[in-house]
């Protein structure tokens, strides 16, 4: 989403006396891949979630951010749940390294996707929507009837489901992706991915698909 469309979906809500949280997961992601400022993205909205780990490398963490009154109720509730945490200072250091060394080399993963996901797009069966690909995030859909004529595939039932297949058998070789439906997957690229790995298993995908 771009700070043009969250200011028009922030005008509206402000108009209906309505409160916007943005789900940040992602937001320096997006930030880096649109070219804009972190801020232009949150300005328009009351609050906001942003995760240290997706990405950012941190192993777990997330930020929530508002106003004052805001955040003292988001104390409390956490606080009543049982949410509070000792030693958290461990954590919030790996959090410090995330956003002060992790987010401007968020672009390698970008590129290293778009590398990704062009090889995929070449391999029979297997169809890639490359203007999606705009972050670390790609997504391939394998065609069943293809697969079906691959001896990768021979020993399946009739009610395998292609994808799955196709991340189990990359994974017995150290390649890992996610079955996001029967007949698609989804690929991430982040800092422990460089771009000599990808090249190895498009290598890999080729002999074992191809």
């Amino acid at each position: 989403m771009t700070p043009v469309e969250t200011k028009i979906i922030g005008d509206i809500a402000r108009e209906l006396g309505m409160r916007i949280h943005l789900d940040g997961a992602r937001l320096f992601n997006a930030s880096v891949a649109l070219g804009v400022p972190v801020w232009s993205l949150t300005k328009d909205v009351d609050s906001v979630m942003i995760c240290l780990s997706k990405s950012l490398c941190a192993p777990v963490g997330s930020i929530l951010a508002g106003s004052y009154d805001f955040i003292a109720l988001a104390r409390r509730n956490r606080a009543i749940l049982g949410g509070g945490m000792r030693q958290a200072g461990v954590l919030a250091a790996a959090g410090y390294v995330a956003l002060n060394s992790m987010v401007d080399r968020l672009a390698e993963d970008h590129e290293n996707a778009k590398a990704l996901a062009k090889g995929l797009a070449r391999l029979p069966g297997v169809t890639v929507d490359l203007a999606r690909v705009q972050t670390n995030l790609v997504y391939a859909k394998l065609d069943p009837a293809r697969a079906q004529t691959n001896q990768m595939y021979a020993k399946q039932d009739p009610e395998y489901r292609v994808a799955a297949v196709f991340t189990e058998t990359l994974r017995a070789h150290e390649v890992l992706c996610f079955e996001s439906a029967p007949d698609e997957v989804r690929f991430a690229t982040h800092k422990e991915v460089s771009a000599r790995q990808i090249e190895e298993a498009l290598g890999l995908m080729l002999y074992l698909f191809g």
